[in-house]
Parts: structure tokens; sequence; C-alpha cells
């Protein structure tokens, strides 16, 4: 069992509202282990509610993207069997996660965002790598053995960029990535060292940790 206020809870408690700390938009990036993690606590009952259908309602409170890359992830994790009577990731949350793609392309093709590319968007693509080499270089484990994947990378160069401009018109408060995965977590951190991205507004939530401090009382 996990926190009462992991991902999984603040979803089915209604309480995703609560991780946007302002009026300003907030947008949320989903990576694949988020989606792992729900099918996983779904099937084992940990919450009630399908993930494709618990998903779908926490976009009407904010906007929720995955970029082609983790989707490509999720269609690999979607032909995968978790065991004799299921795969990974069913049908249903494949079906939204290429909505939540397409949400994605939409939000990116933005005349106010820095297009894929801009020279602006080669820089964020080249710190991210240059911030993941330098962010493991001294771990085996994950800079090595387990390195991070170029789906993680473009995940964050894509939330640098949404970053850098507006969403639906308005000015963005932040965008959170939502992973399990340190990898990320570490990347960004080191990343907000350089001056140029210390106020980028982009930050990680760790979905597995307890999300009681992310959230707005």
């Amino acid at each position: 069992m996990g926190h009462k206020k992991d991902f999984a809870r603040i979803l089915e408690n209604g309480h995703f509202h609560r991780l946007a700390h302002n009026n300003s938009p907030h947008v949320f990036v989903l990576d694949t282990g988020v989606i792992i993690d729900l099918e996983d606590d779904y099937h084992s009952k940990k919450i009630s509610i399908h993930p494709a259908a618990i998903l779908e309602r926490a976009c009407m409170d904010h906007p929720i993207i995955i970029t082609p890359g983790v989707l490509q992830e999720i269609k690999t994790h979607r032909k995968e069997r978790k065991n004799q009577y299921r795969f990974e990731i069913s049908e249903a949350t494949y079906v939204l996660a290429k909505k939540l793609q397409e949400e994605c392309q939409i939000a990116l093709s933005n005349p106010q965002i820095y297009g894929l590319d801009s020279e602006e968007s080669e820089f964020y693509r080249y710190y991210v790598h240059l911030a993941a080499n330098h962010a493991f270089q001294k771990d085996y484990r994950k800079g090595v053995k387990n390195p991070i994947s170029n789906a993680d990378k473009e995940m964050m160069h894509y939330s640098l960029l949404l970053g850098s401009g507006s969403y639906q018109g308005k000015p963005l408060g932040l965008v959170n990535i939502l992973s399990p995965d340190g990898h990320i977590q570490k990347t960004i951190e080191t990343l907000k060292i350089i001056e140029d991205f210390k106020k980028h507004p982009v930050k990680v939530i760790h979905t597995r940790k307890d999300m009681r401090r992310h959230l707005r009382k």
C-alpha cells in the first residue's frame, strides 16, 4: 500500500485540482510509469476507478498531456502481459493516451510557444542532454546500467518548451512533470543549477512519494 496522498489517492479523491497553487494555467505532463502504476493500483483494488476514467476526469481540472515518446512506450506496454489475466496497460487507457498526445501537439503548435524547430528548442534539447549526462556521471546504476531513456529526455525537452510561453491565451503558472522516475527529477534539479533555468516554470512531482506537500490547502 502506498501513501494516502500518493497520486492514485489524489486522483480518486478528486483532489487533482489542488496540485495547482495559483490561478495561472498549470499543465501536467505524464510519464509512462504513472500510467503503469495506475493500472496496477486499479487491478490490486487500491483504487476503484479505472485509470482511463480517473485521468479523463482529472483533465477537467487541468490540461494533461503525453509526449510522442511516452505514447510509444505506452503502446509497447499495451502489448506486454502483466500476468495471464491482463496486459500492463489496458486498451481504454491507451486510447486516452493517444488523445492526450494529440493535446500535446496542439499545445506545441501555439504560436506563443517556441516551435520544435526553433533555436530555443535546440537550446533546451542540448541542455537536457547535458544535464542528464552530468547528473549521473558518478552513478553507475542510473548512468550506465539503467540510463535515462530518450523518451524521458524528450518529455523534459517538451516541458521546457511548454514553459516558455502561454497556454490557451494565458501565461503558464507551471509545467508539472508527473513521474515515479528518479532520472527525471535528478536531471531537472541539475538543470535548475544553470542560471538560464533557475526560474523556468517546470518542476517534477514524484508520484510514488507522499504528495501532501504539493497540495494546495
